[in-house]
């Protein structure tokens, strides 16, 4: 063996003795939690833009779902925005595919119910014929480009049901 071949055959041993210490193992290990931590990161990034997005497309199309505003340029803003992910209320309009639903903040929402709507009630199906203007309900769905939110599920509340959530 020549002397190139030996620095070659010590480098190699080098190297394995090298990729296989714990020092490395330990970087390899935090490389993966600073990718997790990103992942995570993003995952936030993305589920405020959506939020965001809803809000502004909410205010964009107050006077489409609900009217000119009454008072100023901004007209009587609730203490906190909507959430585009559903809300609880009272029912005060039925005009099918659309309901109006306004939550304990006084802040109405369009809920618009499609085929794809399950509304439940005392764990009964039930249909959009059932959905009453002073009825409470529960809605879950997903907000569209509008400010509505597209009603996914609906759970009619029985009307004995003394919950201050609920009660306007």
């Amino acid at each position: 063996m020549n002397q190139s071949e030996k620095i070659k055959e010590s480098l190699k041993d080098k190297f394995k003795k090298i990729t296989q210490t714990k020092f490395l193992i330990k970087v390899m290990y935090g490389l993966y939690i600073i990718i997790i931590i990103a992942i995570i990161f993003q995952a936030g990034v993305f589920v405020g833009f959506h939020k965001a997005q809803f809000n502004e497309n909410w205010g964009r199309h107050y006077e489409n779902n609900f009217g000119p505003r009454s008072k100023g340029m901004l007209g009587h803003m609730p203490g906190q925005f909507p959430t585009g992910h559903g809300t609880i209320g009272k029912i005060v309009k039925v005009d099918l595919p659309n309901i109006i639903v306004v939550d304990s903040d006084n802040v109405e929402k369009v809920i618009v119910v499609d085929k794809d709507t399950s509304i439940i009630s005392m764990g009964e199906n039930m249909t959009t014929n059932d959905l009453k203007v002073d009825g409470h309900v529960v809605v879950i769905g997903s907000p569209n480009d509008q400010g509505q939110i597209i009603a996914k599920f609906i759970r009619i509340m029985p009307s004995e049901l003394n919950n201050p959530l609920i009660n306007n």
